[in-house]
């Protein structure tokens, strides 16, 4: 009796010409650059797929030769495939023409990136990272808008590879960016226009000059400490900050500022003339005066103090200002002023248009003045009956009488005999 040949359960389906068994999972020659010369030819590859699955098998086979198409239309010589992402954080840091920004993405990269995502394969990085990245974050209780930079690292580095054609996508699924956080941790912080020479004058002399430029140009501190002399223009009335990628870095003296600064230039002229930095100490120790300031928790601290215990003798809630709040303090400002969303941008360092948003903060002092606005529009509509005025005037007409009457009882001339 003749044999019977059994078939194979899975031979429907025939699998294309190139396609190999080795050790039970299929192979298939595929072009691609050579991860150590990256000369283009035909070489294996294995597709991770057991024999049993051959429709995997082949479409894994045909999104490897799509995306090595668009590599080599691309005149690269790399794989997306080999490429990790410790090598995407270099290429971004290479990309960064700016070195005080180089040295802060350089620090947030090999503190906090570069050990969780540095040894994956970038095109295996997907949402999922991402949150399992932001859980990670969390769990040394660091807040969602401080992940969410650290996350944008990661976005931009993702960029930059498909501009480099190394890559072509994104994490599948995004980076997990939240948005609500964004708004909902933002300080609402500033030092009210009323306390403003009560902070200044309680600050140690030699931090009132800082003070001043922080709270007109919303400049950040590290910006401040670093500025020298060489960039103070007294004939042109401005500063010049480093120059960045968002702008020139020039920001117009305003207020006290010139005053402030001529004052902290004489000082500096006749007892440390060898020092290029705008603030340094001076009345402070023998050992710092004339060095360049870099701390001041302490002395802010103590100005702090005194500001909480002005505004409690006042039945007001006392705020912790930091000096980062000098930011929403001078934007609040330049926008009460009418200066436009692009120049405050410009004078403070803003990156985009979001930023400055952000800083927009609709406290109760804005809000009297557009109560004492709208009730003025609407009283020369004929929107409103003029009861209100009616009110305010007979409450003032009480107040009169009533100091009269004070008045009267005090006068020793009305006493009895």
């Amino acid at each position: 009796m003749p044999r019977i040949k059994k078939k194979h359960p899975h031979s429907k389906l025939a699998m294309p010409r190139g396609f190999y068994l080795k050790r039970g999972i299929w192979y298939k020659r595929i072009l691609k650059p050579d991860s150590k010369t990256g000369t283009w030819g035909l070489r294996p590859e294995s597709t991770g797929c057991p024999e049993a699955d051959r429709q995997q098998a082949m479409n894994y086979v045909v999104r490897r030769e799509e995306e090595l198409g668009r590599s080599r239309s691309a005149g690269t010589i790399v794989d997306p495939r080999q490429v990790t992402m410790g090598e995407l954080f270099e290429d971004l840091l290479q990309s960064i023409p700016h070195e005080p920004t180089r040295r802060n993405y350089a620090s947030v990269i090999n503190a906090h990136l570069r050990p969780f995502f540095g040894p994956k394969l970038a095109v295996q990085i997907t949402v999922k990272d991402c949150q399992e990245y932001r859980s990670h974050r969390r769990l040394f209780g660091i807040k969602d808008t401080t992940i969410n930079r650290d996350l944008s690292k990661v976005s931009k580095a993702f960029k930059l590879a498909i501009g480099l054609g190394k890559l072509h996508r994104t994490p599948a699924g995004g980076c997990d960016f939240h948005k609500r956080p964004e708004r909902e941790n933002t300080r609402r912080v500033r030092l009210p226009d009323r306390y403003y020479s009560t902070f200044r004058d309680a600050l140690h002399p030699a931090l009132r000059c800082l003070f001043i430029l922080g709270y007109n140009t919303g400049r950040r501190l590290s910006d401040l400490l670093r500025l020298t002399w060489d960039r103070v223009d007294f004939e042109e009335g401005c500063l010049y900050f480093e120059a960045t990628k968002f702008g020139s870095g020039k920001a117009p003296f305003v207020g006290e500022m010139e005053e402030a600064l001529r004052q902290q230039k004489a000082g500096r002229d006749s007892s440390f003339p060898g020092c290029p930095f705008v603030f340094f100490w001076f009345g402070y120790r023998i050992d710092k005066d004339g060095q360049q300031i870099r701390r001041f928790d302490g002395m802010w601290a103590l100005a702090v103090s005194v500001l909480a215990n002005e505004m409690k003798a006042r039945r007001e809630e006392p705020l912790d200002l930091h000096f980062h709040d000098l930011r929403r303090s001078a934007h609040f400002q330049m926008r009460k002023a009418g200066v436009d969303s692009q120049t405050r941008r410009d004078i403070m360092g803003h990156e985009t248009t979001s930023m400055d948003d952000r800083y927009t903060m609709i406290d109760d002092e804005a809000l009297k003045v557009a109560r004492l606005k709208m009730n003025q529009f609407q009283r020369s509509a004929g929107l409103t009956s003029g009861l209100e005025d009616v009110r305010v005037e007979d409450l003032k007409a009480e107040i009169r009488r009533l100091e009269a009457l004070v008045a009267k009882a005090n006068d020793p001339r009305e006493s009895p005999h």
